[in-house]
């Protein structure tokens, strides 16, 4: 009898880690909004490498009772830019039956692809102008970019309400800093710059479709 209880119990408790534990799709996108960081006191940094716009992301990951742990894909078609992020995520219970909370963090790296164009250097921040009657000075200057890529941490915070045991929906918030390492050269010129550890914070607002297997 002893046996039978041991195996009979092995048994639920098998069958219970099988019923928390699965693995997940999730797809959606983010709404972005970036800070006006610039370099060098008179640069955006954003006239580089872009600001706001919308992502498309897929994340694949394993869940273990309340914990997620996976990866994460981004595209931003807009500037040509791919990113790839380790991701962590916890479940947190409510006391409505379908609806969570989520809590979640990413760390990765990302690159977009080289490219030509036109950056205005505002020259009214520049130590070497004193005085002037015009309000701005821009210096248009073309430049191919050769390396544009960042080291990324991202934190989230969001709800998920499940439609059936198989099939959710999340929403929320997210801050992410990416850390940019930049190499340029000016067009018509054999002048190089090269910039390393930009700070660049993004706040974003996502919703995305998740599909248990």
């Amino acid at each position: 009898m002893l046996k039978i209880a041991i195996i009979g119990a092995l048994i639920t408790s098998s069958s219970l880690l099988q019923a928390e534990d699965a693995f997940s799709v999730e797809v959606g996108s983010k709404i972005v909004s970036s800070s006006k960081n610039k370099f060098l006191g008179i640069q955006e940094l954003s006239e580089i490498v872009g600001k706001d716009g919308q992502e498309n992301f897929i994340e694949g990951y394993y869940q273990i009772d309340k914990y997620k742990f996976g990866v994460r894909y981004t595209n931003i078609s807009k500037f040509d830019e791919n990113k790839l992020e380790v991701i962590g995520k916890v479940k947190i219970p409510s006391s409505f039956t379908n609806l969570s909370y989520n809590l979640g963090f990413g760390v990765g790296f990302g690159e977009q692809k080289k490219k030509r164009k036109t950056i205005s250097t505002d020259m009214t921040a520049s130590k070497y102008i004193i005085s002037s009657e015009l309000s701005k000075h821009y210096v248009n200057t073309e430049i191919y970019t050769k390396e544009l890529n960042y080291f990324l941490i991202s934190v989230q915070a969001g709800i998920n309400y499940k439609i059936t045991n198989n099939l959710s929906i999340n929403a929320g918030i997210e801050s992410e800093n990416k850390y940019w390492n930049i190499q340029y050269k000016l067009i018509n010129s054999n002048e190089n710059v090269s910039l390393a550890g930009l700070g660049q914070r993004s706040i974003k607002t996502y919703a995305s479709i998740e599909h248990k297997f």
